[in-house]
């Protein structure tokens, strides 16, 4: 069944859906944070974690993106049942303001997909090659420093769309 624009821009639902399935992401990273802080052996130091440390730098960048991207859904849902202007120029909203808190997810959220990838690549490469990585210290300073960048640069994508 089709969809005109009008409903669709006056049903909430797929966006209270988004808005579920983004809570749940954040109750997924914490448990991921709360496992690898309090289930590690004893005597596991965080520079011993390997794969888990990048895990833990990317779960950390979840944590924070997720929520923004939840409350921007919550205030479309907002704008599309009690017509709140938030985002429509119309009701008096700026359609700027969506722009900033989108990409405010979206630019770390594609941290989130990579680190994995090279925290797994990283891990398979020491296992097979049975040595360790050359200037790992610097290798987990550099993932940190991804994470830590990778969330505040947002602003730059939206400067260079003005």
């Amino acid at each position: 069944m089709l969809h005109t624009a009008s409903e669709l821009r006056d049903n909430a639902s797929c966006s209270v859906w988004c808005l579920c399935v983004g809570f749940s992401s954040i109750l997924t990273g914490l448990n991921f944070l709360v496992t690898i802080h309090r289930m590690r052996a004893p005597g596991m130091t965080w520079l011993k974690m390997h794969y888990s440390l990048d895990t833990l730098c990317n779960r950390m960048v979840q944590l924070l993106a997720t929520p923004i991207i939840g409350i921007t859904l919550l205030m479309i849902v907002a704008e599309r049942t009690l017509h709140i202007g938030f985002f429509d120029p119309t009701l008096g909203g700026d359609p700027l303001l969506y722009q900033h808190l989108f990409w405010t997810y979206s630019h770390p959220a594609v941290y989130i997909m990579i680190l994995p990838a090279m925290g797994a690549i990283s891990e398979i490469i020491t296992t097979f090659s049975h040595k360790t990585i050359f200037g790992y210290k610097f290798m987990v300073g550099s993932v940190l420093a991804i994470a830590f960048v990778g969330y505040f640069v947002w602003d730059i994508i939206c400067l260079l769309q003005e």
